[in-house]
């Protein structure tokens, strides 16, 4: 099981698209960091999987379970 599986997640501000189709999984006891310029995504990413925001598309699965 993966403690997180991102499929196809974008995020809109109006105009600006701010991530466009990220893919990314991360198995369980696993450390991942995010590393990047700014304005790549990284806090954006970081806001939808705590719930902080809502996607403007695709999926995300914590611990196997929809979210």
């Amino acid at each position: 099981m993966n403690a997180i599986e991102i499929r196809n997640l974008c995020k809109n501000f109006g105009e600006k698209q701010a991530l466009k189709s990220l893919n990314l999984t991360v198995p369980m006891g696993a450390i991942y960091g995010f590393i990047g310029e700014n304005g790549s995504g990284k806090s954006t990413t970081e806001k939808i999987i705590c719930g902080l925001i809502h996607p403007t598309s695709g999926e995300i699965k914590l611990y196997g379970r929809d979210y």
